[in-house]
């Protein structure tokens, strides 16, 4: 077996700045190119078909059923404002807040409440929530083990309470 020692060259400071700027030179050439702004375009459209792919569309059927568990036996705004991520006061719009929800309506309170660890629930329509705040967004969110999740955006605690109904 036999070893190679190589020598280390020596390196001045002003040839690690030559090289430095001549990277950088290199660098600014092939962004001005066009290819590094194309690459990061196909990158960003990419990662938004994916998010796309996995959950994330907007539910707009007026039947669609939204389903919140609860701990107390009633519907509670601040126990609402509590569950948004992050927490809101009652008068402040919720943003990700968890609930399971069926798109298209046809999946109901019952089998929704279903993998909820809350002993109570909440539920009302899309089209009764959005007649207290049309600016609503419902937006499916599918999670490990539980195809059926959903957040709710853009609505204060206030507003979604007067549109729900508490089922024990």
């Amino acid at each position: 077996m036999r070893l190679e020692i190589k020598r280390r060259a020596v390196v001045s400071p002003d040839d690690v700045l030559r090289f430095r700027f001549a990277h950088a030179v290199q660098a600014r050439k092939h962004w001005e190119s066009g290819m590094s702004r194309r690459i990061l375009l196909a990158g960003l459209a990419l990662i938004g078909s994916t998010t796309l792919a996995l959950g994330g569309q907007r539910v707009n059927n007026p039947n669609a059923l939204i389903v919140r568990g609860v701990n107390l036996p009633l519907c509670d705004a601040q126990a609402l404002g509590a569950g948004s991520n992050p927490q809101v006061g009652v008068n402040t719009d919720v943003q990700n807040l968890s609930v399971n929800c069926s798109p298209d309506g046809k999946i109901g309170v019952n089998v929704l409440r279903q993998g909820i660890p809350n002993p109570h629930i909440c539920w009302s329509t899309l089209k009764d929530m959005e007649a207290r705040n049309a600016s609503l967004r419902v937006v499916t969110d599918p999670v490990d083990g539980n195809a059926l999740h959903c957040t709710v955006n853009d609505i204060t605690p206030n507003e979604m309470r007067k549109a729900l109904h508490y089922k024990p």
